[in-house]
């Protein structure tokens, strides 16, 4: 038997014996990103050395400014591994939002696309974890806000599930969050309303107060791009952070989301030995344990993310 397939014949066995005794994380990065339109090819490629330098699972990015989408469109900002998304297209040259995700390590299926918001659940590919991830682009106009909150609100009743709304609301929720020009308090109180309504907690973007500027001397800074979750995501994922990430193709400042959670326990999974002699099985087991990983510092946790990947493959 080849030493690879030996090793993990013993190695699922020790694996899942052992599961009880210790935590291993399922880890995961999400980049959210007003990139005010996608139409230059320049900026496509500093878009494109944003998303690559980031490593995210999933990339969410609002007002792409893209009427419709070509795959020779999508590889000009998207790295080769985002092989799936939904879109929902701009009208014209205004708005549009994009989903993408590595299936590698998470697995999207559509629930809603709307001219303000894309909702997907996201499945990992390595454990029992899902979410709803809902990603919006508001309106400016304060007199459709009721039609963004209602459209947003009606994905709220599949959100037993751990449920994160992230993206440009163009509006903030404090005064605070605002640095200069009148305060809009009734907007402002609508939205706080709206996130109560639905126990929406904000995740606090830890290197940066603002996230839109106008670019002029003396600018006018507001946090208009943030995240929020209920409270079913603070159970399930213990440890989820946002931080600001350099850019300069945007007025508004990309963010980038990490999230730990201890893998769901599963019921034992049983190596086959005659999968170990088939070839077809060996080919599965020697691609998905070659196969790169990202951002899994823990060897435990990268032994079974592996391990997982294979399960996945042979189930």
């Amino acid at each position: 038997m080849p030493p690879l397939l030996h090793l993990l014949k013993h190695a699922f066995v020790f694996l899942f014996l052992s599961y009880g005794w210790c935590a291993l994380l399922y880890t995961m990065k999400i980049l959210n990103w007003n990139v005010r339109g996608l139409g230059d090819d320049d900026k496509c490629s500093l878009v494109r050395d944003v998303i690559t330098s980031c490593c995210p699972s999933v990339v969410c990015l609002q007002e792409t400014k893209l009427p419709s989408l070509f795959l020779f469109k999508l590889r000009s900002f998207l790295p080769a591994s985002y092989k799936d998304h939904v879109a929902m297209p701009s009208d014209g040259t205004a708005g549009g939002i994009l989903v993408a995700w590595d299936s590698s390590y998470v697995l999207g299926q559509l629930v809603a696309a709307h001219r303000y918001h894309v909702t997907v659940r996201m499945s990992s590919t390595t454990s029992a974890n899902s979410f709803l991830l809902t990603v919006v682009y508001a309106p400016c106009s304060g007199n459709d806000r009721a039609v963004f909150y209602e459209a947003v609100s009606s994905v709220a009743t599949g959100a037993g599930l751990p449920w994160i709304v992230l993206g440009d609301f163009n509006m903030y929720r404090f005064a605070h969050e605002k640095s200069r020009g009148q305060i809009n308090w009734n907007l402002m109180e609508l939205f706080n309303g709206w996130a109560r309504e639905h126990g929406l907690d904000d995740i606090q973007i830890d290197n940066r107060m603002f996230t839109w500027s106008n670019k002029i001397s003396s600018p006018t800074l507001v946090r208009l791009d943030r995240i929020l979750v209920n409270a079913a995501w603070n159970l399930s994922f213990l440890h989820t952070s946002a931080s600001c990430v350099p850019a300069t193709t945007s007025d508004h400042t990309p963010i980038l989301v990490q999230l730990q959670a201890e893998m769901t326990r599963s019921r034992l999974f049983r190596v086959q030995n005659h999968w170990l002699q088939m070839e077809e099985s060996r080919n599965i087991i020697q691609d998905c344990w070659s196969r790169g990983t990202r951002y899994i510092s823990s060897s435990a946790s990268l032994i079974n993310f592996k391990m997982r990947r294979v399960w996945a493959a042979l189930r």
